[in-house]
């Protein structure tokens, strides 16, 4: 990979030039777009270890844990580079312009840059939402650097990191190595993102004005995400409803298995109302939910159910863990 010169020229928190935009080294005071850059300097102070903290202090953006994308399977929830910009879509990720499915992480980056909304084609990938872009560690040719890092939590959580920078030939060859050991968890059992990473870098000037950078990573991760939601029951109505097939493409529903079907409904207060004229509500006080589509063509028993019940407060005795117990009795179901 050619360089085409240092997007840095930091002071401190302030970040003056940047790649993202046009693709060539410019002031960002010249850029008509919607860019945010964390340098390294503001990513230190905050505690960031990854892009998903550096998310918190950027405009319009959510981080995984304000917002994610209701997956029962757990598929997109535990995905590595969940965000949502401007309550569209998640951003595209990039290092160094190119597509990856990597997590940004602290200990090999040097700058976040964000450009939120469409105007992020403008990096040449990006989808609506914007594009988070890292700017990972390169190999120095001017001095050898050393630096090692250790932290824990009251979660039981900890975090070493180890960056080393060494100059081979003075100007000329350099290589640099960063390395992260990750056991972290939350307050919400069991939910945990642990990681163990390598990364290395080359940098080679053959040429006063010809700079050539390889890099390259490793990454083993062991991560179960927990829902943003507490769990709820939506199971109960469809069963006092007498367990209802319902077919979305047909709109219609049978209480005999299949044998007889009707587009009408008695609802549990008496009255009598056709499917297509039930409010939301209504629809959930019999167990399904004709917004969201049911599954009978599919061979599925039902259709997606949804609902909610206050349940006697005694059952959240079963709950061992005491922290756990507390949340569920105060909070109860969360629909």
């Amino acid at each position: 990979m050619f360089s085409r010169g240092d997007a840095g020229d930091e002071k401190g928190y302030r970040a003056n030039n940047t790649l993202s935009g046009t693709r060539i080294k410019t002031n960002l005071a010249d850029i008509p777009s919607a860019v945010s850059v964390f340098t390294k300097e503001f990513l230190d102070d905050i505690g960031a270890t990854s892009i998903q903290d550096a998310y918190l202090y950027s405009v319009s953006t959510e981080n995984e844990n304000e917002f994610a994308i209701n997956d029962t399977e757990g598929d997109d929830v535990s995905s590595q580079n969940t965000s949502r910009v401007r309550g569209l879509v998640a951003s595209s990720t990039t290092r160094g312009f190119f597509e990856t499915r990597f997590r940004a992480d602290g200990y090999n980056s040097e700058r976040y840059t964000v450009s939120r909304g469409p105007n992020s084609i403008l990096y040449g990938i990006g989808s609506p939402g914007g594009l988070m872009d890292q700017g990972v560690k390169q190999a120095r040719l001017n001095k050898d650097e050393y630096e090692f890092s250790f932290r824990f939590d009251s979660e039981s959580g900890r975090r070493s990191t180890v960056d080393f920078n060494k100059v081979i030939m003075k100007d000329r060859l350099a290589f640099r190595f960063a390395g992260l050991e990750q056991v972290a968890e939350t307050w919400r059992d069991p939910e945990k993102d642990d990681e163990a990473r390598r990364y290395y870098s080359l940098t080679f000037k053959p040429f006063k004005r010809t700079t050539i950078r390889a890099s390259y990573e490793t990454m083993n991760a062991d991560r179960s995400k927990a829902r943003s939601n507490m769990a709820y029951e939506d199971f109960s109505h469809w069963a006092a409803s007498g367990m209802p097939f319902y077919d979305h493409l047909n709109d219609r529903i049978s209480f005999d298995q299949g044998a007889i079907w009707a587009n009408t409904i008695t609802l549990p207060d008496g009255r009598t109302k056709t499917l297509a004229s039930l409010t939301e509500p209504e629809q959930h006080s019999i167990g399904i939910d004709r917004d969201n589509g049911g599954q009978f063509n599919l061979g599925e028993r039902r259709s997606f159910i949804h609902g909610q019940i206050e349940p006697d407060p005694s059952v959240w005795t079963a709950i061992q863990d005491p922290a756990t117990r507390a949340l569920y009795e105060k909070y109860g179901f969360q629909g």
